[in-house]
């Protein structure tokens, strides 16, 4: 971010021939002067201090303003302010959450009290924890007659139900450090993907900026929320997966300079699976260097018929046309 602003204060200041009277030229000069980044959105900062979960709460992170980006590279249309506003403060009162600490029956009350959405289960509960309690009460409650005022429906209980999940999810990782169970992999990143917070966030923003909301929508995030992280999680997999066998061939291309004849089997196979064009580099590099090799080495001197027609095919194709 500060490379971002460096950047662009530089550009800035060499534009002689930008208005200085245009409300443009006000608007970036003010934003060079002031980067967003630096200032939390007005309406979420008044927010946030009517919580005064600060003040209460001195132990926990203050992320307002990373709220805000994380909202902003959510939903950046002008037209889904709200949104943006919905998951800066949903953002906000889930780090806060996540930093609260407890024993074992304390956290197991916690997640009970949201789970009855009972105001009186509070009395149970110790003083830091009642106010994170009536955080998520109050941001839930208001959300909820938020949309009903606007939209004519009534999204409390998929509010609430989101939020059971995500502290149940917290609570089996809880269980785990007090049992002290290590779980296997794929247990933990089954119960990961929904700790790391992204169904809740999903169904919040949909709510947040889908007008109308459509049940069936609203149904399938309710129903499968997990999913939304799983299968981009998936994605991410596979994308990795596959930088990593790139990484592997071209390593068995270049380290099979002593053995041509591999190499061309290789770039002939690769050609034949339709993913040369992943490593048109190495194979431009390493034909020409095939082809001096194959002048003076043996492999040159047998005259095998196939060794060169697969050699000139391949010195045609990926070489001589270019």
């Amino acid at each position: 971010m500060e490379e971002a602003w460096q950047f662009t204060t530089k550009h800035r200041k060499n534009l002689e021939n930008l208005d200085s009277e245009s409300n443009l030229a006000m608007e970036v000069k003010h934003a060079i002067e002031l980067p967003l980044h630096w200032r939390d959105s007005r309406l979420e900062a008044r927010w946030w201090e009517s919580y005064d979960l600060e003040k209460k709460l001195s132990f926990a992170r203050r992320r307002l303003v990373a709220s805000f980006l994380w909202g902003m590279g959510v939903v950046f249309e002008p037209r889904f302010k709200y949104c943006r506003g919905i998951v800066t403060k949903l953002i906000a009162v889930i780090t806060v959450i996540d930093d609260v600490y407890g024993t074992l029956p304390e956290l197991e009350l916690f997640t009970d009290a949201v789970d009855r959405w009972d105001i009186k289960t509070m009395n149970q509960l110790p003083d830091y924890m009642k106010i994170c309690l009536l955080a998520i009460f109050n941001f839930v409650n208001e959300m909820t007659y938020e949309i009903l005022k606007e939209k004519d429906f009534d999204v409390g209980m998929n509010l609430k139900n989101s939020w059971v999940r995500l502290l149940q999810a917290y609570m089996v990782e809880v269980k785990w450090f007090h049992s002290g169970q290590k779980p296997t992999l794929e247990e933990y990143m089954k119960n990961a993907r929904t700790t790391i917070a992204g169904p809740i966030v999903a169904v919040h923003s949909y709510l947040a900026a889908a007008n109308p909301v459509i049940e069936k929508e609203l149904e399938c995030l309710e129903t499968n929320p997990a999913d939304v992280i799983y299968w981009s999680f998936k994605e991410e997999t596979y994308t990795r997966h596959a930088e990593n066998l790139k990484e592997k061939m071209r390593d068995i291309m270049i380290n099979n300079a002593s053995k041509p004849l591999d190499q061309l089997e290789l770039i002939d196979t690769l050609q034949r699976l339709g993913l040369a064009y992943h490593f048109n580099t190495e194979i431009k590099n390493t034909l020409p260097n095939v082809y001096n090799d194959s002048t003076t080495d043996d492999m040159g001197k047998k005259g095998n018929l196939h060794d060169t027609s697969l050699e000139i095919r391949l010195l045609r194709q990926h070489v001589l046309r270019s």
